[in-house]
């Protein structure tokens, strides 16, 4: 089995610093972090964290009492916050009745061949096809931004992922053991559904920016597989839960 030191060493760090010690006796760091996702935690709770399975959104569980809540960990050396395949992504936007046309453009834009299947000859970057095909590109962006469809898919790529699992996120934590910020999840949407981001060129949905894992211009054999894979990004993640924090209280 593999040892999580080795592959999930921020989340492992993150246990080893919280799980069976007193609130009290925390890190001033991890006082403050667990003491943002529990409040009433008293000087002599003792605080149970443990690692959730590595497909789930929540990275930890933490436990005080009979309380126990579900991070998600970012650790600023990504801008990543999901990742899965495109078919299963459009198959997700068709359910939420997104036209057929955008679910076209989506796929034209992440395989950026000129094909819905990924099979054409000319591969092209993102801002050859942003220059070619902007008026397609951009009735895509404004249907695919509708509140609805921002709001599911916020749900999906950062609190229960693409697959059915036991747990979903419930709070995002970004940093390390030495400082984190953290913001829960109706903080995170209740931002999002304020802001407008006709800002963004690329083919994004909220803060959200889309593109595949891989492009493979070079048609590189070990990483042909990463361009059937949706890459999601959050860009100015860090500074947007900085913002929702500012906000509290308002």
């Amino acid at each position: 089995m593999a040892d999580p030191k080795q592959y999930r060493p921020h989340d492992y760090e993150v246990k080893e610093a919280l799980d069976g010690k007193q609130f009290g006796q925390l890190a001033p760091a991890m006082q403050l972090f667990v003491g943002s996702l529990f409040p009433k935690a008293r000087h002599d709770d003792v605080v149970h964290c443990d690692l959730c399975d590595n497909y789930e959104k929540p990275d930890v569980v933490i436990t005080v009492g009979d309380e126990a809540h579900f991070p998600s960990l970012k650790s600023g050396r990504s801008k990543s916050v999901h990742y899965e395949n495109i078919k299963n992504l459009i198959l997700f936007l068709r359910g939420l009745g997104v036209s057929e046309q955008t679910q076209k453009t989506l796929l034209f834009y992440h395989y950026g061949d000129g094909t819905l299947t990924g099979t054409g000859e000319t591969r092209l970057e993102k801002e050859e096809l942003l220059l070619r095909y902007p008026e397609r590109i951009s009735l895509a962006i404004a249907e695919l931004n509708q509140k609805r469809i921002v709001r599911a898919c916020l749900k999906r790529f950062l609190f229960t992922g693409s697959e059915k699992r036991e747990h979903s996120a419930d709070y995002l934590a970004f940093g390390d053991i030495n400082t984190f910020v953290v913001v829960s999840k109706d903080e995170i949407f209740d931002f999002v559904m304020r802001q407008n981001y006709n800002h963004l060129r690329s083919v994004h949905i909220g803060p959200m920016l889309l593109s595949p894992w891989q492009r493979n211009i070079k048609r590189e054999e070990d990483k042909e597989w990463k361009r059937s894979i949706v890459h999601v990004t959050w860009p100015y993640l860090l500074t947007d839960m900085e913002r929702m924090i500012k906000r509290r209280g308002h």
